[in-house]
């Protein structure tokens, strides 16, 4: 117990006063890395925009759009990917009890009991 706090602290000590480019430098791929980003270091990372980590969205109540997370693994035959915002709370619920095959006054029902939104 007493050598791993030791490795730890040695680490924690080489960390402390380098910045995570110069820590990379001095491990040259040769040690698994990845740094810790703050949110600002993601929304400004240009690697981040070329893969499309952060995707843009519209935010109802916004005039402006929101940058969100997008889909981090991209893989050739499905890429997938973010291609609009979270729905509202019911905003589809119509459009899903139809395709469930739920006839209009059924699902006017529905509404009115509280079952659904």
């Amino acid at each position: 117990m007493q050598r791993q706090q030791q490795v730890i602290d040695a680490i924690e000590a080489f960390t402390a006063v380098r910045s995570k480019a110069e820590i990379a430098a001095a491990l040259g791929g040769k040690v698994p890395f990845g740094p810790v980003y703050t949110s600002t270091e993601i929304f400004a990372d240009p690697h981040y925009a070329v893969r499309e980590v952060l995707v843009e969205v519209e935010q109802p109540g916004s005039a402006r759009a929101v940058r969100i997370a997008g889909v981090p693994i991209k893989l050739s035959e499905t890429p997938g990917g973010v291609h609009r915002r979270a729905p509202l709370l019911g905003e589809h619920t119509d459009e899903v009890l139809s395709s469930a095959g739920y006839a209009g006054e059924d699902i006017r029902r529905l509404r009115q009991g509280g079952v659904v939104r």
